[in-house]
């Protein structure tokens, strides 16, 4: 027998925000009229269509909430695709989530007292920020969260987040989560920015033997000091100071020796 190929896709109707954004999503679907019957390119179209809704607030979707119900025809060798939700879905799932509250804490430990974290604002985005940590300019920050009060929930925004505070170089631990700001009042997110700094300054020593193609050898010393946060912006400054001493070997050489001394910054 001939594969199945897909004749129409059909998205859910209706006026709500979840049935919206799935059609949204659905106008940009890589699944296409006379595709053969393919379940990892539905999967694919599942985890794509809840990866649209999670950037567009709904927060706690996932795909398996999503169901295909392919209608064949067996004459022709053709099945419509109907996309649909489960009537089982959580309600949570079927809601759109807004971030109430941010809080970014700097000096996050868990072996450590909870930091005290107060109404603060950076670049005019209002969130809870500790008065104490003096260690970082807030602008610098500021520059990293992509996460806003007010706005709905977004996993690309999540990520940027995360990612921006991890590429730094200044924090071993980074840590992005969310929690109901209310257990009664659905709708509304904390967000819960944590990040553990690195020492601000670390030192390495490297001992070196060089050999050289004209007979040179000696040891070399390479000493790298690193500052992770210079101007309290998260710069990274890195001051290298390497040096060798060398000996010419082999016949008619007179023992030519040769000294090489460098900074780096």
């Amino acid at each position: 027998n001939p594969p199945y190929k897909i004749d129409s896709i059909f998205f859910p109707q209706g006026t709500n925000d979840l049935y919206k954004v799935i059609r949204m999503a659905g106008e940009e679907t890589e699944l296409e009229r006379g595709d053969i019957y393919n379940l990892e390119n539905i999967r694919a179209e599942k985890e794509r269509i809840a990866e649209v809704l999670r950037n567009n607030g709904f927060y706690y979707f996932r795909s398996e909430y999503l169901i295909f119900d392919l209608d064949t025809n067996k004459r022709n060798y053709k099945f419509n695709l109907y996309v649909n939700v489960k009537p089982t879905t959580p309600y949570e799932a079927l809601i759109v989530y807004r971030i109430k509250d941010v809080y970014v804490n700097t000096s996050y430990s868990i072996n450590a007292d909870s930091v005290v974290l107060v109404p603060d604002t950076i670049k005019g985005e209002p969130l809870y920020y500790s008065a104490s940590d003096k260690s970082f300019r807030k602008r610098a920050i500021g520059r990293a969260i992509f996460i806003r009060k007010d706005e709905i929930y977004s996993r690309k925004n999540h990520k940027a987040t995360l990612g921006q505070f991890m590429g730094m170089g200044t924090f071993k631990f980074v840590n992005v989560r969310f929690a109901e700001a209310d257990s009664v009042t659905k709708g509304f997110l904390k967000s819960f920015i944590n990040l553990t700094k690195l020492p601000r300054w670390t030192a390495r020593l490297e001992l070196e033997a060089v050999s050289k193609s004209n007979n040179y050898i000696g040891p070399g010393l390479r000493v790298s000091t690193r500052n992770r946060n210079t101007f309290r912006g998260a710069e990274l400054l890195v001051f290298n100071l390497s040096g060798s001493f060398e000996q010419q070997i082999g016949k008619n050489t007179g023992g030519v020796n040769s000294f090489e001394f460098g900074p780096e910054v």
